[in-house]
C-alpha cells in the first residue's frame, strides 16, 4: 500500500507477496489442442502485470517451451488457487468467453471467512463498481454499480471463522471479496 517513491533509499525487507512469486509450479490438469487447465497457485497472478511480469502465462510460456499462445478466458485474483482456463486460439478463447457471458461456465470457491455466519445458505445480490478513490478495491453502489449475484453454502465454522462455498453468478472484479465484506 505504500508509493513505491516513499521507499526509495531505505532498506525494507522483501514484501511477502513477492517472494509468493518465486518457484511456483503450475500443475496441468487437461490439454488438448484448443484448451489447456490448469491448477494456478496462490501468491501468482494470471497474467503478467504492470510491475509483476512472473505469471501462470509467463511460466508456460517460458519454463514449458509452449510452442502457441495461451489466452485467459478468466482470471484468478493473485491470492486465489484454483483452475484457470486458457485458450490455445482466438477462436477457442471466443468460444469460451461465450460460454463465460452465457453464465453457463459454473464457478464455485470455498472461502475461510472471519466471524460466524448464522445462516447455513444464501444469496447476496449487491451492485459493485470500482472505488476511484481506492482502485481496484470494489464497492457497493446503487447508482452506477453494475449488477452482481453470489449464492452461498456455509459448510461448517472453525474457531470463529465460517468456511463457505461460494458460487458466484455473475463475474465482477473482486465480487466475492466484496460480497464477503
Amino acid at each position: 500500500p505504500i508509493l513505491n517513491h516513499m521507499l526509495t533509499g531505505l532498506n525494507v525487507e522483501t514484501s511477502p507477496l513477492e517472494v509468493a512469486q518465486k518457484n511456483k509450479s503450475i500443475e496441468v490438469l487437461f490439454e488438448d489442442n484448443q484448451i489447456l487447465v490448469v491448477n494456478k497457485p496462490h501468491g501468482l497472478l494470471s497474467v503478467p502485470g504492470k510491475k509483476i511480469k512472473h505469471s501462470v502465462i509467463g511460466i508456460l510460456k517460458n519454463e514449458c517451451s509452449r510452442t502457441y499462445d495461451l489466452y485467459p478466458a478468466h482470471r484468478l485474483d493473485r491470492q486465489t488457487s484454483g483452475v484457470l482456463l486458457l485458450a490455445k486460439n482466438k477462436k477457442a478463447l471466443a468460444a469460451l468467453q461465450i460460454q463465460f457471458e452465457e453464465r453457463s461456465t459454473e464457478k464455485e470457491y470455498i472461502a475461510l471467512l472471519d466471524g460466524v455466519l448464522t445462516e447455513k445458505t444464501g444469496k447476496i445480490i449487491l451492485p459493485l463498481a470500482t472505488d476511484y478513490n481506492d482502485t481496484p478495491r470494489q464497492l457497493v453502489c446503487f447508482e452506477r454499480g453494475k449488477y452482481a449475484e453470489t449464492k452461498y453454502v456455509l459448510l461448517g465454522v472453525e474457531e470463529g471463522f465460517s468456511r463457505v462455498r461460494f458460487y458466484p453468478k455473475t463475474g465482477r472484479s473482486h465480487q466475492l471479496r466484496a460480497h464477503s465484506a
